[in-house]
């Protein structure tokens, strides 16, 4: 093949590849026989059927891909795990810092996403001047700080960013979900992903999830809002598609503070945590969701949520008053497989090298902390 069919080749692979949220070559397996498809459809004039002008194409093609896309978030995912072999019953959180909280009174760590070998978080404070109708300085009103925990140190990577759940795109990104402006913002470029509902800024974005073709999922309650008079008119989830498109997920349904969100292995299922209890809706083919698909799970259980996250084998562990809960999924099937105490968690996220130490943030009057615990399936870092 001469070497400029090659470089055009290449380049049309590098285009598709880096224009599609669903395509990252990095981490996912595509055939010679899809790739060729793929290409064929954007330089058809200039490949030919022959699968060995592709082959000796893929090595240039994913060692430039690499080099823009370091992570992909399925890449601990590998392997298959048995959800049913799960044991918990022997496990217990170890501690791994009480730090003093960041506003007298009471004060939250929130959010933990494992990336680049660290823990970020967002530690939040309880502060509230109701006298600022439309405060000046909203960073006042119930601060919260983006900090990192690496290496055994904790840092603060930026103050009084407002955020409250974190989660990573599929290119590795930090996507934050903001009380302070009632945003969804990507952290490192500043992007603001959805920030409205109905002509009104969201109240208090709380938790968010993304899935694998760029949807965005979150929650929004009111529990960090800075307006006396809250924008929106019911606390509720949302489905914000890859257009910015906003739709209310929640609407005429009895979902209490939306808190917790989350999407199954297969990401069919969408699973909301709240107040009084924890929620499933069925999730379609375009990344919409079925709002009268909504069933109520874990009844006798699960109470009450807060943050949740998934393992590998497609286990659910939901934080949930003074404990992690961990649940089986399988299509509407649900088992409990049991639970690991820990006073006042809050949220969940897996890290360390091979993804199996379980993280788990906590919330208290005068301290707040992290603990962690060895588990033996590795899960998501958010």
């Amino acid at each position: 093949m001469q070497s400029e069919k090659k470089a055009a080749i290449a380049a049309a692979l590098l285009a598709t590849f880096f224009t599609s949220p669903l395509s990252a070559l990095a981490g996912e397996s595509h055939s010679i026989t899809e790739l060729l498809s793929t290409a064929k459809s954007k330089i058809p004039h200039l490949l030919s059927d022959k699968k060995e002008d592709v082959r000796d194409l893929l090595s240039l093609v994913k060692g430039r891909h690499d080099r823009h896309h370091r992570y992909h978030r399925n890449d601990v995912c590998r392997q298959d795990f048995d959800a049913d072999s799960l044991d918990v019953s022997s496990l217990s959180f170890e501690n791994e810092f009480l730090i003093p909280g960041l506003t007298p009174g009471w004060s939250i760590m929130e959010g933990p996403v494992w990336k680049d070998g660290g823990l970020y978080m967002s530690h939040i404070g309880i502060k509230y001047f109701p006298e600022l109708e439309e405060p000046s300085q909203p960073e006042m009103n119930n601060p919260s700080d983006l900090v990192l925990w690496k290496d055994g140190v904790l840092s603060t990577v930026e103050q009084r960013y407002g955020s409250n759940g974190l989660t990573l795109d599929m290119r590795g990104n930090l996507v934050a979900a903001r009380h302070f402006d009632g945003s969804i913002t990507e952290y490192e470029s500043g992007a603001v992903l959805a920030n409205s509902y109905d002509g009104a800024r969201f109240n208090s974005p709380n938790d968010l999830i993304i899935g694998k073709r760029g949807d965005v999922y979150m929650t929004d309650p009111d529990w960090q809002a800075n307006e006396v008079v809250q924008p929106q008119a019911a606390e509720r989830a949302y489905h914000v598609d890859r257009s910015g498109n906003v739709t209310a997920i929640s609407d005429g349904v009895n979902i209490e503070k939306p808190n917790g969100v989350y999407l199954s292995r297969n990401e069919k299922t969408l699973f909301v945590g709240g107040a009084n209890g924890l929620f499933t809706f069925d999730v379609k083919r375009n990344g919409s969701v079925d709002v009268d698909s909504i069933e109520q799970v874990l009844v006798d259980t699960i109470p009450g949520t807060d943050g949740m996250t998934r393992d590998c084998a497609g286990n659910l562990w939901i934080t949930s008053g003074n404990a992690v809960h961990v649940a089986s999924f399988k299509g509407h099937k649900v088992k409990h497989l049991g639970q690991i105490p820990l006073s006042r968690v809050t949220n969940l996220a897996f890290g360390g090298e091979d993804g199996r130490t379980l993280y788990a943030t906590v919330m208290g009057p005068e301290t707040v902390g992290l603990y962690s615990v060895q588990v033996s399936i590795p899960g998501m870092p958010y």
